[in-house]
Order: structure tokens, then C-alpha cells, then sequence
């Protein structure tokens, strides 16, 4: 039984959204020295974090490649998506609120993940007590 570590991992995800919350509150009373430099961290975070979701999958003893495959697929829908944003950026740069009603969409976006990845995890260990 598996269940352990599913517990775990909404574990971690809820110590990560907690973290997630607390930086976007700081953020609202940072100058933008302070933004810019927590702007370089998360996005050297991201690419440790995906780096490491790649290595995971590449070395499971268990085939993910459907997994494996979707992972790929929305990075590269997610790195099309922000260059996209970053051109409108450019091109929008006076309309702040433009880019924060994106950021509430892109969380509204993470959250519809969890909850699927959730939902997996549950079939997962109906699925587990079924074999027993």
C-alpha cells in the first residue's frame, strides 16, 4: 500500500501553497528591488523543481511515459503561454490589472490541476483496496 505516500505528497502540496500564499502577501508590501529578486528565485526554483519532475520520471521503475508525455506537452503549452504573456506585457505594460486577472487564471488553472491529481489519487486507492 501506497496510500502513505499519497499522503504525504498532498502533505507537501499543502506546505507549498501555504508558502505560495505567504509570498504573494509579502509581495503586496514589497519595493520592486525586493520583487525582482523574488521574481529570480521562483523562477530558478521552477527549473530545479521541473528538472527534478524530469529526472523522477525518467528514472521510475514504474512506465509513466503517459504522464511523462502529458508533463512535456504542458510544459511546452506553459512556456508558449508565458511568452505570450511576456508580449503582452510589452505591448500592455500601463495595465496591471490585464496581468492580474491573468495570474488569478493561472491559479484558478493550478488549482483544477490539483484537484484532478487528487481525484487520481483517490481512484488510485479505491483501486488498492480492491486488490486486497
Amino acid at each position: 500500500m501506497r496510500n502513505e505516500s499519497l499522503s504525504a505528497k498532498v502533505r507537501e502540496l499543502g506546505t507549498e501553497i501555504k508558502d505560495i500564499e505567504k509570498m504573494v502577501k509579502t509581495a503586496e508590501y514589497s519595493d520592486i528591488s525586493e520583487l525582482t529578486d523574488e521574481i529570480a528565485k521562483v523562477e530558478k526554483q521552477c527549473k530545479e523543481k521541473d528538472v527534478e519532475m524530469r529526472m523522477k520520471m525518467k528514472l521510475s521503475k514504474t512506465n509513466v511515459a503517459p504522464l511523462s508525455s502529458y508533463y512535456k506537452k504542458e510544459k511546452e503549452n506553459f512556456n508558449t503561454l508565458s511568452n505570450d504573456i511576456n508580449n503582452t506585457m510589452k505591448e500592455k505594460h500601463d495595465d496591471p490589472e490585464y496581468l492580474l486577472l491573468l495570474s488569478e487564471y493561472a491559479l484558478d488553472y493550478a488549482m483544477q490541476v490539483a484537484s484532478e491529481a487528487i481525484l487520481f489519487s483517490l481512484k488510485a486507492i479505491k483501486k488498492d483496496k480492491e486488490r486486497i
